[in-house]
């Protein structure tokens, strides 16, 4: 039997720490493979001592980092710690940073070795051979090692498994789920599954979708009997949960499928829930199947409010008028909205920003997010900030996407990219605070009231701040009671024709 133990930074990113998916499968899969699984999620700074004395009292074989780009510096503190006292375990690097960016990696970091994909199968491999002998560690196809010279050996990356009932299901117990769960007003999040088929220039999963064989299999959907089955363990790890967040990009893809998910899930589930979509799969079927099936509210990422920077910028081809329709006949529904949006993106110019505000202020989402753009290495947009030198000094000390601008403005001023940014997320704020008390009529007075102080309100909800905890589990819980309110009114009235 062997041992890993995983560090995970989750530091100053301005959100409030949650579950990562990735790590709850390795746990499941390195427990199945009967090895044992430690984890450290890092959600405040520390001394890198004390993170690496606890890494090293775990007598661990193997000792992981799991992060992305804007997390690899406490990475860095960390290994040196580790490097310092003398650490004999295998240290190894995780998560999407390594797969999108191995080589930068290992100049970056002194890790030993890169898992790269995903790890299910392969790192109970690795972690068999450590055991056995019967293999050599760095001819493990999935990983690269750092020779002894200091060159690296890069390792084939295997197929991905097409059928993922095959994987052993996710262990969501490493994390502080009582906590999580709790400071979300009793929402759990969850993963279902795999991958993304679109090719948006910002996004990791075209980078993801080219590193395997065999490219269809990037996005998978698990028969629905599986998806239930998977949620109700899921739910299992943790007691007070009152609604779930589905983390999948994009759960309504497949019509089909979603339908038949909605009736299974009223009967065998039957929690509200959340969701990501885009515009273009909300058709008017499947609106109706998430309102009868419990959904309270759709993640719809519109980015930018200009159509130009939509289209050539971000490759992301809707238009307006969709995205005002679907919200509209979401709200006919019943069901709320949310907005993901971003500030500062190449080449952007101070009036498109405004269009993204001026977007959102004609949706009217029950609540959003507004983030500055952040290039992460190996997407088509971060080769174009390469090619054109506009990442900004300090662009590798950046830890998350609400603090600052990471690339240069070349059709703006900075402070326009960082006004309207506030005044966007002042603006989300206020339709979210009182809308869930049922006064979002009043969001445009209070927004225009508070724009004097849209950066003073932006920093309180971006930072770890006592009134964003406060507001999250107040509004989390407002969706709650509100859905049960509206089920006692519907007790006596039969289903919809989608449940017919």
């Amino acid at each position: 039997m062997s041992k890993i133990h995983i560090i995970y930074p989750d530091i100053d990113t301005g959100y409030y720490p949650n579950i990562n998916h990735g790590i709850a499968f390795l746990a499941g899969a390195v427990r199945t493979a009967g090895h044992e699984f430690s984890f450290d999620h890092l959600t405040h700074y520390e001394s890198p001592d004390d993170t690496a004395g606890r890494a090293l009292a775990t007598g661990a074989n193997i000792i992981g980092f799991s992060m992305c780009h804007n997390q690899r510096k406490w990475a860095k503190e960390i290994i040196g710690s580790l490097r310092a006292k003398k650490c004999k375990a295998l240290i190894i690097a995780g998560g999407i940073y390594p797969t999108t960016d191995p080589e930068e990696v290992f100049r970056y970091l002194d890790v030993d070795g890169a898992a790269i994909g995903e790890s299910e199968i392969t790192l109970p491999k690795l972690m068999n051979a450590i055991v056995d002998g019967s293999t050599r560690v760095d001819e493990l196809s999935g990983f690269y090692f750092r020779r002894a010279d200091g060159s690296i050996k890069k390792n084939n990356i295997p197929p991905l498994e097409a059928d993922i009932t095959k994987l052993p299901l996710p262990d969501y117990s490493v994390f502080d789920l009582g906590k999580i769960v709790k400071e979300s007003g009793g929402w759990m999040t969850m993963l279902l599954m795999r991958g993304c088929p679109y090719n948006c220039y910002y996004c990791c999963n075209s980078i993801l979708m080219n590193l395997y064989p065999v490219k269809k299999d990037y996005f998978r959907v698990p028969p629905v009997g599986y998806a239930i089955k998977l949620i109700k363990q899921n739910l299992g790890f943790v007691d007070g949960v009152r609604g779930i967040v589905f983390d999948d990009d994009l759960l309504c893809l497949r019509s089909d499928w979603f339908l038949e998910f909605a009736r299974r899930y009223v009967d065998e589930i039957g929690l509200p829930y959340n969701i990501n979509a885009r515009a273009e799969t909300l058709t008017d079927k499947v609106i109706v199947a998430l309102k009868e099936s419990g959904c309270r509210i759709v993640n719809i990422g519109v980015e930018s409010g200009s159509p130009e920077v939509r289209e050539n910028i971000l490759n992301r081809n809707y238009t307006n008028e969709l995205l005002i329709s679907v919200f509209s006949k979401l709200k006919q529904a019943g069901i709320l909205t949310s907005t993901f949006n971003m500030i500062g993106l190449p080449f952007e110019t101070r009036e498109q920003m405004r269009e993204t505000l001026k977007i959102n202020m004609k949706l009217k989402p029950y609540r959003g997010a507004c983030f500055y753009f952040y290039p992460y290495p190996g997407t088509h947009l971060y080769d174009i900030c390469i090619e054109n030198n506009l990442l900004k000094p300090g662009y590798d000390k950046l830890t998350g996407y609400f603090k600052e601008p990471a690339i240069k403005m070349t059709r703006c001023r900075e402070k326009d990219a960082v006004n309207i940014c506030e005044r966007l997320r002042l603006y989300l704020y206020t339709r979210r605070l009182l809308s869930s008390i049922g006064t979002g009529y009043l969001s445009n007075i209070l927004y225009y009231a508070a724009t004097p102080f849209a950066g003073v309100v932006s920093r309180l909800i971006t930072g770890d701040s006592w009134l964003k905890r406060w507001v999250r589990r107040f509004v989390y819980r407002a969706a709650v009671l509100k859905r049960e309110g509206e089920d006692k009114k519907l007790e006596n009235c039969s289903r919809g024709l989608i449940f017919k």
